[in-house]
């Protein structure tokens, strides 16, 4: 009896240490040392966790055997040996092998989670900040230039020929900051201005249809700018440069009489203030005399971002990132004639001055295989605009709200819930008064990887949109797959459907540019449409060349597609006899094509390396009923595309170009570097019939340069020593004249010069 209590209070003590087995561990990487936050460790019964910002983790009540299965995207997979239940916890340390055949991009905006991005199901080019800083892009604008299948023009970006020439009113690209749109409440427009491009982190251009989890804006593909994550050391970078504008080849558009310059600096600056918490801190100025008349600019920016890791809660991040902009600069419709294209028609100039700001609280909080982001936006915009014949003082108050429940089940299944919330009213002269609209929506993705080389993705949203008294809504689906053929070699299918009612801009603008109207159209239909995509992309990865070939045939569907459109909507009096602008429905329009995309960087020897990234696209783009028509003028003629047209060769829609070549080459070469861009579109073929014949100069223009715009930019630096850097930018430099939309003519040639100190 005596030796079975023995027994029995020996088990019974031995129970608790048994069940109350602690297991502390750290990940790191096994060449380097290094931690990786982020790993996921899956035990046997499908239950895990990840590490923290230290690589670390801990699991509670380890009672039997047990195996650990860890993965971290761009390293091999690693199981572990059996680990034995102890007394007291026990510490443990696994490193993981980078997997060369994995080293490829990481991208969170096709699933808003990290994927490799050889594995996503859409069109997905990724922009480093090094092409910003090498060609001294101080507006984001100027940067995606270089993106292949992309133009931004009049600070409406599109993809792929979506969008023609939309007059800085409504988008069908939607611009991300870390996630969280960026577009005016009122204008519906990207505000460049505000996004902190000094403190890149890198740029993701999803293209196609991607509606389900970014909105009605993204009909035809999104932007989305990440900035520098948690600071793991303390950097700085500062950018000083000062530059001029040469003479136009021909003598007449030169008006000015001495040198008109431009300069500016910025910098970038980030700390690890503890352990727990860090900074990101980014700025700049921006001097231009310009090179039209009276379109003299000065910009300041001003973007900070706090992060907070907690150290009593695991798992919860917050950060709170503000940026505030102003500017004093000009706006110009159109030019006076094509022997003064840099000056105002009628030297009528906008002047526009004011204050923009946005403030974003995130919240982030994992536990096991769950994550809540919360996320917020407030956004103010405030223009005092106004030229010598009109008032366009606007201003604006957004609200923004979004909350994502992801859950993933080990490696090969992740789910995406979320519900958004966009509240905004303005007040404008332009708009004509007080106008208030509200965007929700909740939406579900799931992605699915059944097998190591396939991946499968389907997603729902469901959307509704109030503007004062109108009201529409509509469900939205998107699917696609990505299976790996060979090692590198992955195809893709997608399909996405999209829906967008019209901005506050494109229902009441009413104003005026000299002597060019624009008038509004109240009764605007929401856009729907959907898109297809086939692609195959091949990765590279060796100690000479990094990166891929992307080839993709796609094909977008629009219905009451909304295109500006130049006719006679007014009273028929002097000096305009009632031309001008107004958005209209125009009807169903089917734009195809395909593209090759290609990024690669290397080293061909020690302190030699390069940088490519380029592409070529093909569009055709063409209305579906040329002869249905869309809209009455003032006197109650039926207008179509064939009566409106300059050109209806092939049923070309309006404003768009067929072919675009984007290239950039950069060189690092021991302490020089240099680099050059091309860019080339080819002739606008179609535009409105009554603007090409009735606006000084455009046919002429047209005429006299029918081949198309190519564009050449060049730069050449030195390294100084470890923290200095001159640089010398040429822009345009075959000085050529280029008119990205008629009645606009781009920048001559320009000189700058460039001093950089980096820390």
């Amino acid at each position: 009896m005596k030796s079975a209590l023995l027994i029995f209070s020996l088990i019974l003590l031995s129970t608790p240490a048994l069940l109350g087995q602690s297991v502390i561990g750290s990940i790191v990487d096994a060449e380097s040392g290094e931690p990786l936050p982020g790993a996921n460790i899956v035990k046997l019964d499908g239950r895990g966790t990840t590490t923290d910002s230290k690589g670390e983790f801990r699991f509670e009540d380890i009672s039997k055997k047990e195996v650990f299965t860890i993965t971290f995207i761009g390293y091999h997979t690693f199981v572990s040996d059996t680990i034995m239940p102890q007394k007291g916890p026990k510490t443990l340390r696994f490193t993981l092998k980078p997997n060369t055949a994995q080293l490829g991009e990481v991208v969170v905006s096709a699933g808003r989670f990290e994927q490799r991005l050889e594995e996503v199901t859409v069109s997905l080019d990724v922009i480093k900040p090094n092409l910003q800083q090498d060609k001294n892009s101080v507006k984001l604008e100027n940067t995606l230039q270089q993106a292949p299948g992309v133009n931004v023009t009049d600070g409406s970006a599109n993809i792929r020929g979506g969008s023609g020439w939309s007059f800085g009113t409504g988008t069908r690209v939607q611009t991300l900051v870390d996630g969280i749109p960026l577009i005016s409440g009122d204008a519906g427009q990207a505000q460049w201005d505000l996004i902190p491009i000094h403190s890149l982190e890198r740029i993701e251009v999803l293209k196609g249809a991607s509606s389900v989890l970014y909105g009605s804006a993204a009909m035809n593909g999104i932007i989305n700018i990440i900035t520098h994550p948690f600071p793991e050391k303390q950097a700085l970078t500062v950018n000083l440069y000062s530059g001029f504008y040469d003479a136009p080849k021909r003598e007449s558009l030169k008006w000015w009489s001495g040198t008109q310059t431009n300069s500016g600096f910025n910098f970038n600056y980030q700390q690890p203030l503890t352990s727990q918490t860090g900074l990101v801190l980014s700025g700049g100025q921006i001097f231009d005399d310009g090179y039209r008349y009276l379109d003299n600019e000065q910009r300041s920016r001003l973007y900070a971002k706090y992060i907070f890791k907690s150290s009593k809660i695991k798992g919860l991040e917050a950060s709170l990132a503000a940026n505030v902009s102003y500017a004093d600069n000009g706006e110009v419709l159109m030019w006076e004639s094509d022997s003064l294209g840099y000056i105002p028609a009628d030297s009528a100039i906008t002047r526009s001055t004011g204050w923009d700001f946005f403030l974003d609280p995130t919240i982030r909080y994992r536990k096991g295989k769950f994550l809540h982001t919360i996320q917020g936006r407030y956004l103010r915009l405030n223009n005092n605009s106004k030229s010598t014949e009109a008032d366009y003082t606007n201003n604006s108050d957004q609200y923004l709200g979004q909350y994502l429940l992801q859950f993933f089940y080990s490696t090969k299944l992740a789910l995406t819930a979320g519900v958004s919330t966009v509240h905004t009213t303005s007040n404008s002269v332009v708009f004509v008064g007080r106008h208030t609209s509200a965007n929700n929506a909740v939406f579900l993705q799931g992605d699915y990887k059944p097998l190591p080389w396939l991946n499968l993705n389907a997603g729902v949203r469901y959307e509704n949109y109030h503007l004062d008294d109108r009201f529409a809504e509509k469900p939205v689906f998107r699917g696609g797959v990505n299976a790996q053929i060979i090692k590198g070699t992955n195809a893709r299918f997608s399909y996405g459907e999209a829906f967008r009612f019209p901005a506050v801009s494109e229902a009441f603008t009413t104003t005026s540019f000299g002597s060019l109207n624009v008038y509004p159209n109240p009764e605007l239909k929401p856009e729907t449409g959907h898109s297809y995509e086939v692609g195959l992309r091949q990765m590279f990865y060796s100690k000479k060349i990094k990166g891929y070939i992307d080839f993709a045939a796609f094909q977008m569907r629009y219905y009451d597609m909304i295109e500006f459109t130049f006719g006679g909507w007014g009273k028929s009096v002097p000096p305009t006899f009632g031309l001008g602008f107004k958005p209209q429905n125009v009807g169903e329009t089917l734009i195809r094509g395909w593209e090759i995309a290609f990024v690669a960087d290397g080293e061909l020897k020690p302190k030699v390396k390069y940088r490519i990234i380029g592409g070529y696209t093909y569009i055709l783009p063409q209305v579906v009923n040329p002869n249905k028509p869309f809209a009455e003028d003032i006197n109650g003629n039926d207008l179509t595309y064939t009566l409106s047209s300059s050109d209806t060769t092939n049923r070309i829609l309006k404003y768009r170009y067929q072919n675009l070549v984007k290239l950039d080459c950069q060189l690092y070469f021991y302490n020089w570097t240099g680099g050059v861009s091309f860019r080339y579109n080819d002739f606008m073929q179609n535009i409105d019939g009554l603007f090409n014949d009735r606006i000084e100069g455009v046919k002429t223009n047209r005429e006299r340069n029918s081949n198309g715009d190519i564009i050449v930019d060049a730069r050449l630096g030195y390294k100084i020593s470890k923290h200095w850097q001159a640089d010398i930018l040429v822009n345009n430099l075959f000085n050529r004249e280029v008119m990205f939309r008629p009645g606009y003519l781009d920048a001559p040639r320009s000189y700058s010069i460039r001093v950089s100190y980096s820390l």
